[in-house]
C-alpha cells in the first residue's frame, strides 16, 4: 500500500460467504500501482471460510483493517459500518466477488489533485462485465460525466470524497435490492462535482446468476417496496431545494423500476397487490408526485432511451387511470429484459 500520494484513498470491501472469491478481490487491491493507503474489509457474519482466508492474507499484509461482525447487516449495512472508519480523502466500494485491473486506481487518481479538477466529489469510470473465469461479456462506457452520473447507477468502482459523503449524510439503504439506484437518487439530489475518466475501465464486475441482484428481483419480495419508498422519503429533506423536483423524478423512476423489473411474469394477483400497495405509499409519502415537471413535460435528465420511454409511459398511464390495467397485462408476460441491466 502506497503512503506517498498527496490525495489518499481507501478501498472498502463488505463480504458475506465469499470464500470462493475474496482472496482474488483483496489481492487485486494489493497489486495496485498507485493510490491505496487503506483497505477495510468487513466480514458480514459469514458462515463459511471467509474469515480464515482474510486472516491468512493479513499475516502478510498486517495493514488491512478487518472488522469481523457476528451480526449480518446486509450489503448496505456492512458498507455503512465500514465507511465510518475511513480515514482517507476518498474511498471506493469494491464488491467482494469483483476485482480490479492492476492500474485501475492509478487511472482514477490521474485527475487528483489538479488545477483542472480541484478535488471533485465523485470520480467515475466505465467497467468490464466478466464471468467468474474472467471472460469478457461487455464493456460499459459513458458519453461524459453527466451521463455517467445518471446511467452509472452502481455504487462500486467510484472514488467518493469522504467530506461530500459526510456533509450530505449519505447512507446506503439496508435492503438487499436496488440499493445502488436508491442511493443514486440521493447523490443526484445533492449536486456533486464529478469527473469521468474514460480510459479507466479496469473494474471487473463479475456476473453471478445466483447473486442477490439476479435472484431477489425475479418477483416481489415482501417488505422491499416499503423499505425503498421510506428510504426515499427519509432522504427527501436532505436534498438541495432546487433539486427536489428532480428527486421526485427519481422516486417515480424507482417506483417503475420495482414494478417492471421484478413484476414481469408474476401473475395478476401478485401484481395487483404490489401495485396497489406501492401507489398507496407513493401518495402517502409523496402526495404531489404527479405535478413533477420532469415527468410531465420538462426535458428529462440524461437517461437511456428505454428508461425514459418506460417512465413516461407509466406516468401517463397513471394520469389517465390505465396503469393498473397495463400492469395486469404486463404481469402475464416475462418482459424483464426490456428493463436494462447495468
Amino acid at each position: 500500500m502506497n503512503k506517498n500520494d498527496a490525495v489518499s484513498v481507501s478501498v472498502v470491501i463488505s463480504v458475506y460467504n465469499g470464500e470462493a472469491y475474496i482472496k482474488r478481490c483483496i489481492e487485486s487491491v494489493l497489486l495496485q500501482t498507485r493510490g491505496i493507503q487503506e483497505i477495510i474489509v468487513y466480514n458480514d457474519a459469514s458462515t463459511d471460510g471467509t474469515k480464515k482466508i482474510v486472516e491468512e492474507i493479513m499475516e502478510k499484509e498486517p495493514g488491512i483493517r478487518f472488522f469481523n461482525s457476528k451480526t449480518n447487516r446486509g450489503p448496505g449495512g456492512g458498507k455503512n459500518y465500514a465507511v465510518k472508519y475511513v480515514t482517507t480523502d476518498y474511498f471506493m466500494f469494491l464488491d467482494a466477488d469483483d476485482y480490479l485491473d492492476y492500474d485501475y486506481v492509478e487511472k482514477l487518481m490521474s485527475v487528483l489533485p489538479g488545477k483542472k479538477y480541484p478535488l471533485p466529489d465523485i470520480v467515475f469510470s466505465g467497467f468490464k462485465s466478466v464471468d467468474f473465469c474472467g471472460n469478457l461479456r461487455y464493456i460499459r462506457t459513458f458519453r461524459d460525466a453527466k451521463n455517467a452520473l445518471y446511467e452509472g447507477v452502481s455504487n462500486w468502482g467510484k472514488l467518493f470524497r469522504k467530506v461530500f459523503w459526510e456533509e450530505c449524510h449519505l447512507e446506503i439503504p439496508s435492503g438487499k435490492v436496488m440499493e445502488d439506484v436508491l442511493l443514486r437518487a440521493c447523490i443526484v439530489g445533492n449536486e456533486p462535482e464529478i469527473v469521468y475518466v474514460p480510459e479507466a475501465d479496469g473494474y471487473n464486475y463479475v456476473w453471478n446468476p445466483s447473486s442477490v441482484s439476479n435472484t431477489y428481483m425475479n418477483g416481489f419480495v415482501s417488505g422491499v417496496a416499503e423499505l425503498e419508498l421510506r428510504y426515499l422519503a427519509e432522504n427527501y429533506e436532505k436534498i438541495l431545494p432546487d433539486r427536489k423536483e428532480e428527486y421526485l423524478y427519481w422516486v417515480y423512476k424507482i417506483f417503475c423500476w420495482h414494478l417492471l423489473k421484478s413484476g414481469a411474469g408474476v401473475g395478476i394477483s401478485a401484481m395487483r397487490k404490489e401495485h396497489r400497495f406501492m401507489k398507496q405509499k407513493l401518495r402517502e409519502l409523496f402526495p404531489h408526485y404527479k405535478t413533477c415537471a420532469y415527468l410531465r413535460f420538462k426535458k428529462l435528465p440524461q437517461e437511456r432511451k428505454i428508461v425514459k420511454t418506460a417512465i413516461r409511459t407509466m406516468y401517463w398511464l397513471d394520469v389517465v387511470h390505465l396503469q393498473s390495467a397495463f400492469l395486469i397485462l404486463y404481469s402475464y408476460v416475462n418482459l424483464r429484459r426490456l428493463w436494462p441491466n447495468l
